[in-house]
């Protein structure tokens, strides 16, 4: 019989506090100064002195070009999606931009944003989505679906190449276990879930997701 788990309010957010511009906990930090030896690997190696330090800029500093996104469109999603649940504000729209790629991450630390969605809403249940997607008949715009951001082949980047409004569907609120079949071996499980959330949910009934990407793993969603 599948095993039905039990759902907290979808309204509270789990995600792990990272850097917007790199990878981990923005509170920790690695001193090249106090590890010599590796800090000469990576001299020899880049063939740089290490001399010069470069800090990420700052978001006062960068510029925006502005969301596209109309009034009368924006009412319509914030009476799908609530009004809390649909932000324009740039910075949201900034981060909604870049994966974890290389160039992503240079991008982020040079603060050059680029391919930046109009909106960015955050969907609760099914219903939402399947309403936002009846309106595309009358607006036309384009969705990006958004889940941990760790692709490192800018698949959340959007290149529409014309005038379309690009809307960002960020999963975070979707983001529970909702059944495991034991005897099948299948779960039903919401796009916004953490691999660790999924993975201590399967645990609780002895089986694993046995898959942990390397380095993504903690960030990573089963939607992307």
């Amino acid at each position: 019989m599948p095993n039905t788990l039990s759902s907290p309010s979808q309204q509270v957010v789990h995600r792990l506090n990272v850097k917007w511009w790199g990878w981990g906990d923005p509170s920790k930090s690695y001193d090249l100064e106090n590890h010599k030896t590796f800090l000469k690997f990576l001299q020899d190696r880049l063939h740089c002195s290490g001399d010069v330090v470069q800090q990420p800029v700052t978001v006062d500093s960068m510029k925006f070009s502005p969301a596209k996104a109309d009034a009368a469109f924006v009412q319509s999603l914030i009476g799908i999606f609530g009004v809390e649940n649909v932000h324009l504000d740039d910075m949201d729209r900034f981060l909604h931009s870049f994966g974890k790629g290389y160039l992503d991450l240079i991008r982020a630390w040079k603060g050059t944003p680029e391919g930046l969605p109009d909106v960015v809403v955050y969907p609760a249940n099914e219903a939402q989505i399947t309403r936002l997607f009846d309106l595309s008949t009358k607006w036309g715009f384009v969705v990006v679906p958004y889940g941990g951001a760790t692709t490192v082949v800018r698949g959340v980047s959007a290149r529409t190449g014309d005038n379309k409004v690009v809307l960002c569907l960020d999963f975070r609120l979707m983001n529970q276990v909702l059944n495991i079949d034991e005897k099948s071996f299948l779960a039903e499980v919401q796009p916004g879930c953490l691999g660790p959330e999924l993975e201590r949910a399967l645990n609780s009934v002895g089986l694993t997701l046995g898959h942990f990407p390397n380095h993504s793993s903690s960030q990573a969603s089963v939607g992307g």
